[in-house]
């Protein structure tokens, strides 16, 4: 798909390739949950996702997320945010859709080229897809928002949806 120096993205082929990025979720969302019965991080949303991949020279996964196309705001209703979000109010938008979810970053990392690369291959497939809403979760360590307070603050002074589409909280975990 793209490379940038040492760096590859690439969309995920293979069974093997979702281990890997079930692995990186899992490492980076739930670290400190108590272990499970099942390895990784994985849900029903994963196989109507497409899954990107960000590599390192050794084919080691630095980054990954999953992408969920959505033909139309008539489908929003069945993505991962419409769990926690009221997306009614985006029900009616014509036009082609992605969800972007689980983005996450192998913690040991800290080359901003691979964030480059990241956002770079995302931003292909909205263009050869004519995507003309991207929309999706934020995850924020712990369920109380005062120690995000200066992030929250900042996304809500730049970059909150217009009222139109503005959507609602369902879930008391959730912040809007």
């Amino acid at each position: 798909m793209l490379s940038l120096g040492p760096y590859r993205a690439r969309l995920a082929q293979t069974a093997q390739d979702m281990a890997r990025s079930q692995a990186l979720r899992q490492q980076v969302f739930r670290a400190k949950a108590p272990p499970t019965a099942v390895a990784g991080d994985a849900d029903a949303f994963d196989s109507r996702c497409l899954h990107v991949l960000i590599e390192g020279a050794g084919a080691d996964l630095l980054c990954c997320y999953r992408l969920l196309p959505l033909a139309g705001g008539a489908t929003i209703l069945s993505s991962y945010s419409a769990q926690f979000y009221d997306l009614t109010r985006l029900t009616d938008f014509a036009g082609p859709m992605l969800e972007l979810g689980r983005f996450c970053l192998n913690p040991a990392v800290h080359d901003p080229d691979v964030l480059r690369i990241a956002w770079a291959a995302m931003t292909r497939i909205v263009d050869d897809r004519g995507i003309r809403l991207l929309f999706g979760c934020s995850s924020f360590v712990g369920a109380d928002p005062a120690p995000h307070a200066e992030a929250l603050a900042y996304l809500a002074r730049h970059h909150l949806a217009p009222d139109e589409w503005s959507p609602g909280v369902k879930n008391s975990n959730a912040v809007a």
